[in-house]
């Protein structure tokens, strides 16, 4: 096996802290397709923030580094027999008709999101906004 050199100065992935709960500017700078354990088609999205960052006590992160998102592509059957879809939400909250489009239209656009942290301990989109 080949040796593999390390940065000694590199943080563990667990030390970075969460940002504080709340509504934030986000950037969409990386999408990929990809299909879910169950076949299901999907886009991950990779969010950097736009604006400062905060946090949870309050202190400004100089790196806040980004967040990803895993976002099906088609329709969510509801419990009421409904449909709900969490693209849909993405695309206007980015601004953009609802209507068919490239995934790539979606690159490098704003939106804004409600941010959590989740039971693990990590921060998660709890919900995209759609633009006023």
């Amino acid at each position: 096996m080949p040796m593999i050199t390390v940065n000694p100065d590199a943080r563990s992935a667990g030390e970075f802290p969460n940002w504080r709960a709340g509504e934030y500017e986000l950037e969409i700078t990386e999408i990929e397709q990809t299909v879910t354990k169950t076949g299901k088609d999907q886009l991950v999205l990779k969010l950097s923030p736009v604006d400062e960052v905060m946090d949870v006590d309050g202190n400004p992160l100089p790196k806040p580094g980004t967040l990803r998102d895993w976002v099906l592509i088609d329709p969510v059957q509801t419990k009421n027999g409904g449909t709900v879809s969490f693209l849909r939400a993405v695309v206007e909250s980015a601004g953009l008709e609802w209507s068919n489009f490239n995934s790539d239209d979606l690159l490098n656009k704003n939106l804004r999101a409600r941010v959590g942290i989740s039971e693990t301990g990590r921060n998660e989109i709890l919900r995209y906004l759609k633009r006023k």
